[in-house]
């Protein structure tokens, strides 16, 4: 992969089985049928700050800033989970080229 997108965050509980249903039928498949995206899967932490964490394996850094990758993260069903979403931690990396 030539970038990938780690997103941590954490959900209201009284939001936590919408959130679970949104990011499972809706979010992550519309973000993983997104070209340049590689693969995504999504983790639900034992512990630590973050509860959940998101991983995308994209085929650029850029991949996650495009209008499509965008239009596929905004939706009707996006806008009414996100005031429920907490500690929201979001990066962004390209592989590290060791120079020598």
């Amino acid at each position: 992969a030539g970038g990938l997108l780690m997103v941590a965050m954490n959900v209201a509980p009284e939001a936590e089985a919408e959130f679970n249903a949104w990011f499972d039928e809706e979010h992550l498949p519309a973000l993983a049928a997104v070209a340049g995206n590689l693969c995504a899967r999504r983790y639900k932490m034992p512990g630590g700050a973050h509860r959940y964490l998101a991983l995308h394996h994209l085929t650029s850094p850029d991949v996650q800033a495009s209008a499509a990758w965008k239009a596929a993260a905004e939706t009707p069903w996006t806008q009414k989970i996100r005031p429920h979403v907490r500690d929201r931690l979001r990066i962004v990396l390209r592989p590290y080229v060791r120079k020598g």
